[in-house]
């Protein structure tokens, strides 16, 4: 039996698809969850459809529910994404004579906790992200929605392997200030914090690749908390006094 999600159905529900939501109560919604969890064991999915909903995901979510979608799929299945293309949301706003109300085209119409936009992609950024995370492209373009109009992007990936494992080390150092260098390879990225410990505040955040490095313009502290995420996971905790 083809096991196929339509992940973040909202009303688009669909016929010989399992509709999965967070938020919608509506009749003909299957499973309520939240898809960063998806109640799936691993390569047991044949087909995702995603439709409209990655934008609703922080730079650091979309990571991880890329990461699960990879995880429930098998090998061949097939990930089909839609959503607008930033450059023409931009555009739109722009010819709109930047009218309040055209926001909505970016920022999404925020009418409930899970419609608001904190993501925009490209027909190249959406490139980069599928085959980071071992998609092959079968289709990725422009088109226009066909009840909006508005034009989204449509990509059609298939998997080819699971994501990459990371091979990695982490380098402190405070010589010229507190510093955060991050060597080795990996696919994806990294969430660096610094946090002032003796009073519990963040004084940096930032999204790191790999080979790269950060610092805190900040260095009025006492004790010192440095974090690496990824995936929502701390993979490097180390506290520094001063």
């Amino acid at each position: 039996m083809t096991t196929k999600l339509n992940l973040g159905c909202g009303n688009n529900i669909l016929k010989n698809y399992t509709n999965i939501d967070q938020f919608n109560n509506l009749k003909g919604v299957d499973i309520k969850c939240n898809i960063r969890e998806l109640p799936y064991d691993d390569s047991s999915v044949d087909e995702i459809l995603i439709s409209h909903v990655m934008e609703h995901f922080s730079f650091d979510d979309v990571q991880i529910v890329f990461k699960e979608m990879s995880r429930v799929l098998k090998i061949d299945g097939i990930l089909e994404i839609y959503v607008p293309d930033f450059i023409s949301c931009i555009d739109k706003w722009i010819n709109a004579a930047h009218d309040w109300s055209s926001l909505e085209w970016i920022f999404g119409s925020q009418s409930h906790p899970g419609n608001f936009h904190l993501c925009g992609y490209t027909i190249e950024s959406m490139k980069k992200i599928v085959e980071d995370f071992n998609f092959e492209i079968v289709e990725n373009k422009l088109r226009n929605n066909p009840v909006s109009n508005d034009v989204e992007i449509k990509c059609v990936s298939r998997k080819v392997g699971d994501i990459k494992k990371n091979n990695i080390r982490f380098n402190f150092s405070m010589e010229d200030g507190p510093r955060l260098e991050i060597k080795g390879e990996s696919n994806y990225d990294f969430r660096v914090e610094f946090w002032d410990a003796e009073n519990d505040t963040q004084v940096h955040s930032t999204i790191l690749r790999s080979n790269c490095w950060t610092t805190s313009k900040r260095n009025d502290f006492s004790k010192l908390n440095i974090k690496v995420l990824q995936f929502g996971k701390i993979l490097f905790d180390l506290n520094i006094n001063k």
